[in-house]
Order: structure tokens, then sequence, then C-alpha cells
């Protein structure tokens, strides 16, 4: 018996070890209060997240491989003084802010039906803003910065790189932290110059980036000339000149109002025009050390950035401030900024706002009016001659205001010098025109006009005569009341620049927030910063009909 026991007792283990392991298995799987209903809850959640096309992908979408090495050879031979030469080294392709990118592109058809894939990248990049690239393995953002008026705020500004495939971090360098101090925190642009460092600004502070590790290489205290106090300044425009020059200008807050991001700019009681509100100083920066070559103080302030374009051979800088543009020199020779004083020109009408940054036309500047809103006056666009600044012509490209109606145009027009065309957005009224500029006169005739409420920047790509813009696009079913809690969701077009018909549409997206860029990637991608959700898609638009069997599924 005992012989018997000895060959049963290791059988007879094994079942009850199996039984109990079925046990642990199958009881809280029939258990009321087990954890697997959260997860699978949670699952679901998850699920609901990915977009349509986002479920088709399965993964990361690298794009047209063999593209990246001709689009780096036409970018580099594009010259743009001052910046690295990449396909967008620049928080907007260049000093003057032209929105153009002719050596991206686009890789769905422009007679038949496209598809947009979607992939979200790895990561989590809060109030993530701008994106550049420095050739088709670097790619490059700036998170952190536009943070809620009160309140605790996501530590930053910070500037990551990603790997331009997945979206995975590399390295992250924080640079400041709203929740210990007072200094003010708002928004801010992201820039590569010519020498490979990054250069980054925010408040009344500037450093250089090694782009390889994220180590800060040069780190400086700028100071405030004029009656900002530090603590209200924040030197967002950065622009680099045609010497590699750095020319600053800041935004400023309302003395004693302490609200940060947009609410420093829009929510102080005297924003926009008031006692408190002082001129903004204007920087000249060397690019190598960030000494302060020179610094001069504007008449007014303002709340949109400087654009950098030649003038009979100098180097001419234009703003848009509160009341009056102006026009300001940098001189190379002598390392001193100056303002041409008769270069003044009136350029808004009783009841518009702040006009958005200029717009380079060749013989004329133009600017978008209403960049902070108005319920009294429509936006407009006027063009400002640069021989003559009392020569002006101004169109208001979607009428006037009707009863109830709100206008809201944050964004820069973009402008087509080589079609003469300018594309003007107004996210209050719902709509987006492309206007024709006549170069001899400065007539401006509207061409076209589409419903598409957007409150971002219109880029455009591709060669002259296949031009293609890029606009964001709100939920038609969502009204404008949800721009305050954020509830909404945005789709980004691809459009015939020459008619607004739409070529391309991606899923609907968490919002990009205002003056936000949907950037070009290498190999036909673009990257959209969904601001308020923290994370990065990239869209790649291809024709419906090449879909492949896998993705009809």
């Amino acid at each position: 018996m005992s012989r018997v026991w000895h060959i049963v007792k290791p059988f007879l283990t094994g079942v009850l070890v199996l039984a109990g392991l079925l046990a642990l298995i199958l009881i809280p799987a029939l258990s009321t209060t087990s954890d697997v209903a959260p997860q699978f809850a949670a699952l679901q959640g998850a699920a609901r997240n990915v977009t349509p096309s986002e479920q088709k992908t399965l993964g990361p979408l690298p794009g047209d491989l063999s593209l990246y090495e001709a689009e780096q050879s036409c970018r580099e031979g594009i010259s743009t003084p001052g910046y690295f030469s990449a396909l967008n080294g620049a928080e907007l392709t260049d000093a003057t802010r032209s929105g153009i990118y002719p050596c991206a592109d686009f890789l769905g058809s422009s007679t038949e039906p496209n598809i947009v894939y979607t992939y979200k990248a790895q990561g989590y990049y809060p109030k993530v803003y701008y994106v550049n690239n420095d050739g088709p393995n670097g790619m490059y953002v700036v998170g952190g910065t536009s943070t809620p008026n009160t309140g605790r705020v996501e530590p930053g500004p910070f500037v990551a790189r990603i790997n331009p495939i997945t979206g995975e971090q590399v390295w992250r360098t924080y640079l400041e932290n709203g929740n210990v101090n007072t200094v003010f925190i708002g928004g801010t642009n992201l820039n590569i110059l010519a020498n490979g460092k990054i250069v980054f600004a925010w408040s009344h502070k500037i450093v250089l980036l090694d782009r390889e590790t994220g180590a800060i290489v040069k780190s400086r205290n700028l100071p405030s000339p004029g009656p900002v106090s530090p603590n209200d300044i924040n030197y967002k425009e950065l622009t680099v000149a045609s010497d590699g020059t750095i020319i600053l200008r800041s935004q400023n807050r309302e003395e004693g109002c302490l609200l940060q991001g947009g609410g420093g700019l829009e929510g102080c009681p005297q924003s926009a025009g008031g006692p408190n509100l002082k001129p903004s100083p204007m920087l000249a920066i060397d690019p190598d050390n960030l000494r302060v070559y020179d610094s001069i103080v504007a008449p007014e302030d303002s709340a949109t950035p400087t654009i950098i374009a030649p003038y009979k051979g100098k180097i001419a800088i234009y703003t848009a401030m509160i009341e009056k543009a102006y026009r300001y020199f940098w001189d190379p020779a002598t390392k001193k900024l100056s303002q041409d004083k008769s270069w003044v020109a009136t350029y808004l009408q009783d009841g518009q706002s702040v006009g958005d940054a200029p717009t380079y036309m060749g013989k004329w500047i133009v600017i978008q009016t209403n960049g902070l809103g108005s319920e009294t006056k429509a936006s407009s666009i006027v063009a400002i001659d640069v021989d003559d600044a009392s020569n002006t012509q101004t169109v208001f490209p979607f009428g006037q205001l009707e009863s109830g109606q709100t206008s809201n145009a944050p964004p820069k027009p973009e402008g087509d010098l080589e079609n003469n065309m300018v594309y003007s957005a107004d996210g209050g009224l719902g709509k987006i025109a492309g206007i024709h500029l006549d170069q001899d006169t400065g007539k401006l005739t509207t061409r076209w006009v589409i419903d598409d409420r957007s409150f971002e920047f219109q880029p455009l790509f591709g060669p002259p005569d296949e031009r293609v813009l890029i606009t964001t696009k709100w939920n038609p079913d969502v009204g404008l009341g949800a721009l305050a809690t954020g509830s909404y969701t945005q789709q980004v077009v691809w459009r015939d620049a020459a008619t607004g018909k739409p070529l391309a549409e991606s899923d609907f997206l968490p919002p990009i927030g205002f003056n936000g860029l949907v950037a070009p990637a290498y190999g036909g991608r673009w990257v959209y910063p969904a601001q308020s959700a923290g994370s990065l898609y990239f869209l790649q638009p291809m024709p419906a009909s090449s879909e492949p069997p896998v993705a009809r599924e």
C-alpha cells in the first residue's frame, strides 16, 4: 500500500495544485467585486480615445522614406539666413513668418478622395505648442507655456527632443516652474539657429540648448529697459535677423496683475490698452554668447510678434502695436537699433483690437486686425505701402458684423508672395478667406470665403502652382461657447489654396489651441500638437484608392 501511495501522491498533489490555480483564476472572474470589470472599462475608455484612422494604422507613420533626402536637399537650396536649414527650423518658416513650406510634400490626390492616417505619438507633453525639426532625424517640441490664468500650472516651459517617427522622448529640459515664482509665464516660440543651437526665451530669460543632449549651453537674465518690471515681461517675440542677430520684443502683463498665460494679455483689467500697460522693449542679442548688443523702447505695448524683412539694403523690423504699426532698423555694422519715424501706420478702425504679426508681401506689409477680438467691428486685412505708411488699402473679407456676432482673429494672415495671395481666418465668425493683393496698387480682392472655424495658423506648402493650404476646423456641432472650456474637437483640412476646396480631412482630434501650428514632418507627414491633451498626432494624407486591404477591415 505504501508503494501505491508513493506513486499516487505526486499525482494527487498535482491535481490539488491545478484545482487551486483554477480557483484563483475563476473565483475572481465570477466575483462581483473583482478588478476585472474596472480594467475592462479602462480598456474601453482607451479604445474610445483612438481615432478611426488610428485604429487602422496600429502604430507609427514613417511616411515616404524616399522623399526624405529630396525634401532636405530642397530646403538647403532655399536661403533662410540666421536659421538652421531644415523643413521647419523656425517657429513659423523664417524671419518673415511666411508660413510657407515649399519643400513639404502632399501624398494625397488633388482630384480623387483621400484618407488621412493618424498616429498618436508616445509620451505626454503638457501644453505642447510648437514643433521644429533639424532634418529627418531630429524633432523638438516646446510645452508647459500656455498655462491656466490662475491656480497650479504644469511645470515649464520645457523643451524636448523626440523621436521623429514614434514621438518618444529623447530628452526634456525644464527651464522654469510657475508654481514657485511670480514671473510672467506666457506663450513662447521655438527656433534653431544657424549655428545649430536651440534658442529659447521666456519671461526675462534666454538660453541656448544643445540639440543632441538638451544641455543648457548659455543662460542669461535679460534687462527690462523702460518702465516694465522683469516680473511682468515676457520676451516671447523672438526673430532672427539675416546677420544672425537675435531680435527680441516683449509682451507685457499689466503691472500688479498676477494672471498667467493668455490671461496676462487678455484677462487683466486694462488688457490691450490702458495707463497700466507700459511700452514694450526691444533687444538685439549676440547669438553666440547671448550678450545684449542694444535695446530700444517702443512707443506702445504689443501682444503680437515682429517680422524681419529687407528694405532698400537694410534689415527692417515690422511690428503691429496696440494702436499703430511701426518699422525699426537693425544695423549689423554699428550694432544699433533705431526707429524709422517716417514710417508709422494707422491701421485700426474704431472698435477693432490689436493687429496680429505683420505679413511681408513685397511692396506691402499686410496686417490682420482683431487679434484680441471685437464685438463691435469686423476683422479686416490692411495693406500698408513699405515706402509710404500713409498709403493703406483695406478689405473686410467677411463683411461687417451682424447683431450677435463676434470677431476674433488671433492668427497672423499667411502670405503667398509668389501668388500674391493672403489668407485670413476669423474664428469668431467661423470663416476663412483667400484674398488677392495687387502689387502695384495694394488693392485687396476677396477671391473665396469658406465656413471653417479656426483660431490657428494656416500654413501653405508645395510649389507655387500647386499650393496646398492647411486649416484646422472645429466640429460644426459645437458652439463658440466651448472655447472657454476647451470642450470641442478639431480636424485638420488640406485645401486647394487657389479655391479653398477641401482635398483631405483628418479625424476629429483634441484642440490644438490658439495660434497653434500643424507643422511639417519629413516624408509627407504633418504633426498636430494637441495642446490641451498634451499629445502629438502624426498625420499622413494618402489617396483613398491606395488604402491597403488590411486597412479596409
